[in-house]
């Protein structure tokens, strides 16, 4: 799951409703245009709330999900469904999450907790990468018909226009491209 930040700033009457997520719960770090890795999605009372990490801050952030525009709605292959009952809470999200001091550790440092998190966050943003253009990643060119060419081999191939990285097929070059026909859920008919 894939998310763009379109506002930073909670509105007057949403403020109290999120005070469970820190005091001054008003002004996010992340910028408007920002995107992010949906790290683990849980309803609150009624309010969904997203977590994602924050790359330049270093630190996992939590906000809820209105701020954001859904870029890609698909849930995370990571995620595991529970139900908390203390907090009467529906949580979609990783196995290593659900460790009662996961967070504790992670902002304390725990090199072996920031190990296992940096692995899964590798894979759940290259989980969302096949799904969605990554901006670590060349364009290749658009060559009509949903054919691509890949700009470090010339190997030309033909690709579906719901996968936003593809893997060139030429065994010598195997790199990771955006198909300039990717289109977003919205985009299609």
């Amino acid at each position: 799951m894939r998310v763009r930040a379109k506002y930073k700033k909670l509105d007057e009457k949403w403020v109290g409703k999120f005070s469970f997520l820190g005091p001054k719960f008003d002004t996010f770090s992340f910028e408007i245009g920002e995107e992010f890795t949906v790290l683990s999605l849980y309803y609150d009372s009624i309010y969904p709330i997203v977590e994602f990490y924050e790359y330049g801050w270093g630190h996992i952030s939590s906000a809820p999900l209105f701020m954001f525009d859904v870029l890609n709605d698909t849930p995370s292959k990571y995620w595991k469904v529970r139900f908390n009952e203390e907090y009467k809470t529906i949580l979609l999200q990783p196995e290593l999450f659900y460790d009662k001091y996961f967070h504790d550790k992670f902002s304390d440092q725990d090199p072996e907790v920031e190990k296992a998190f940096f692995e899964l966050y590798e894979l759940m943003v290259e989980e969302d990468a096949t799904q969605h253009p990554n901006p670590k990643y060349k364009y290749a060119e658009a060559l009509g018909d949903n054919w691509i060419l890949c700009p470090e081999c010339a190997e030309a191939f033909q690709v579906d226009s719901n996968v936003g990285v593809v893997t060139c097929p030429n065994i010598a070059c195997k790199t990771k491209l955006n198909s300039p026909y990717y289109k977003t859920p919205n985009d299609h008919p």
